[in-house]
């Protein structure tokens, strides 16, 4: 299979893949992060 791409493309493929991933990292860590935060509008109560 390595012979099908060059080593720069195996470097987009990797870019490629990890996005995603880092975008999912993202979002979990955004979502569990504020879990601990009171909501703004409890706040103006």
């Amino acid at each position: 299979m390595s012979e099908l791409l060059s080593p720069l493309e195996w470097v987009f493929v990797v870019i490629m893949a990890l996005v995603p991933l880092a975008g999912l990292a993202f979002h979990l860590w955004v979502m569990l992060a504020g879990r601990g935060k009171p909501d703004a509008d409890q706040e103006s109560k």
